[in-house]
This record gives structure tokens, sequence and C-alpha cells, in this order.
């Protein structure tokens, strides 16, 4: 495998965009199931202007956060399926980040061992109420006219100080009890991973992805309103899972279901608390 390391960038997307809109990759065959492009993705010691979710910026320190974009080919069928690559993508993280060893002796094998990795829909990687890290998703077609998604990766591996404004909701895989990991051997991990996970999509199935997903599940039971897009009404539920189309389900008082297909306009509703 080969990324392209970059010591500075703005962001790591804006770079995997551009080379696939000048065409600058190469196809080789991984298995039936899987074509890995050279580079597969860019990888930024120090990115200064990271997005996440609804444009929001990523906060990250060189050495200290992992800031990549991998570069997947996609099959035509895979194009409108952000939301599913979503969960392909963030099931693969957390199997990755589970193999590095915690507190610097063995492998993580148990979920009372630390803080454990959840998911939350539709794109955050959580240690237990904060945010470790995030995944971003955009599908396009390179100059050629060929699908490809890029999947934006920030993680917070060791960062050890936060701006005042993320403290209460940001953390490091290193307070979660997990040794310090090096960016560049993270990428590669996860990207195996990745490799791996999608094949396993492509061979059996979304809904064999949901099995691990509902394992490592952190949105089930929380609580959600939802503003109803060109209304001022809203729909309030508790999150009751994802659906075969990667949607996230929200059961209502009354016990019907609401589906929501994007994030835009949910907001969690916290307890009060004293």
């Amino acid at each position: 495998m080969t990324f392209l390391v970059l010591e500075s960038v703005a962001s790591t997307m804006d770079v995997a965009r551009e080379l696939l809109h000048k065409n600058q990759l190469t196809l080789t065959t991984s298995g039936s199931l899987f074509c890995e492009p050279q580079p597969c993705g860019v990888l930024a010691i120090d990115q200064t202007s990271g997005r996440g979710q609804r444009g929001r910026g990523w906060f990250s320190i060189p050495g200290q956060s992992l800031c990549i974009s991998f570069i997947l080919p996609l099959l035509e069928s895979e194009v409108q399926v952000a939301a599913c690559l979503a969960i392909v993508t963030g099931v693969a993280v957390v199997s990755a980040i589970n193999q590095f060893s915690r507190k610097g002796t063995v492998p993580r094998q148990s979920k009372g061992d630390g803080l454990a990795l959840r998911l939350k829909w539709p794109n955050d990687i959580m240690l237990g109420d904060k945010k470790a890290g995030g995944i971003l998703v955009e599908c396009l077609r390179n100059s050629a006219g060929e699908p490809f998604a890029i999947i934006g990766l920030g993680m917070n591996l060791s960062v050890t100080e936060f701006p005042a404004e993320l403290t209460s909701t940001a953390i490091s895989l290193t307070a979660g009890c997990w040794a310090p990991i090096d960016p560049s051997v993270a990428a590669e991990t996860v990207w195996n991973d990745l490799k791996s996970t999608v094949a396993r999509y492509r061979a059996d199935g979304f809904e064999e992805i949901l099995k691990r997903y509902r394992c490592v599940d952190g949105t089930r039971g929380r609580n959600y309103r939802y503003n109803l897009l060109h209304s001022k009404s809203y729909i309030e539920g508790v999150a009751d899972g994802v659906d075969t189309d990667g949607a996230l389900t929200l059961r209502r008082a009354d016990g019907s279901r609401f589906r929501v297909v994007t994030v835009s306009g949910l907001i969690e509703v916290k307890p009060i608390t004293e």
C-alpha cells in the first residue's frame, strides 16, 4: 500500500479530491472484490483546516492525531449509499484500533479494560460520552467517470490538551488506556481492516456488517429530536438502531417508528443535570 504523506496540508480530503479530478491514480487488483488505488490515501502530519460533520472544523495536533483520507474505488451500486459506507468504515475503525495495546502491555480483549469504543450514528467514534474520532464520506467520480469514495478519518490518538471549547466533548485514545499509537501505523492498520470489511460487505451484504455494528452501537437508547425540513414541526423519539440502508430509526412514544436519513436537523436531547 502507498499513502501520499504530506508534512502540512489544509485538508486531506481536498488533496484526495484533486487526485481524483486529475485522474492521478493507478488501480491494482487486491482480491476479487477489491481494487486498490495507488496512492490509497492522503495522510497529513499536520492538517490545518480539517472538517467534520455539518461543516465544523476538526482540531488536530501533529504526531498526536490521525488525519487521513482514504480513496476507495466503488461499484456503481454503491454510489448512493454513503450512509452505509460510513457504517462500514466505523466498524473497520473500531476493529482496527482494538488491535492495539492498552497500557502498553496486552491487546485489548474485554470491554471492561478502560473505556470501550462505540459508534454514534452516523459517523462519530466515541469513548464514553466524548468523541475520539469522526468519519466523513464523500462519493464522487474521477475525470474518467469512475466512481470513488473519499473517506476522511480524524482521530485523537494521544492529544493531551484540547481547546477550552472541546474539553467537555473530546477525548483521546490514551485517556481510554490505549498506549500511544503512531499515526502512520494507525493509518495502515485501519486501511487493512477497511479493505477486508468492504470485501465482506460486497460478498455478504450490509446485514452482515450491521451484525458487527450492533455490538458497538452507541446510538441506541439515546433521545433525539428531528426537525422536519421546511416545517416548524419536529419528531421526538428514542434511537432504535440502524436500518438496512444505513438510516437511523427513532421509536416514538406511540410506538411508531420514524426513519432519519440525514444528520441535518437531528439533535440529541440530553437529560438536564443539576
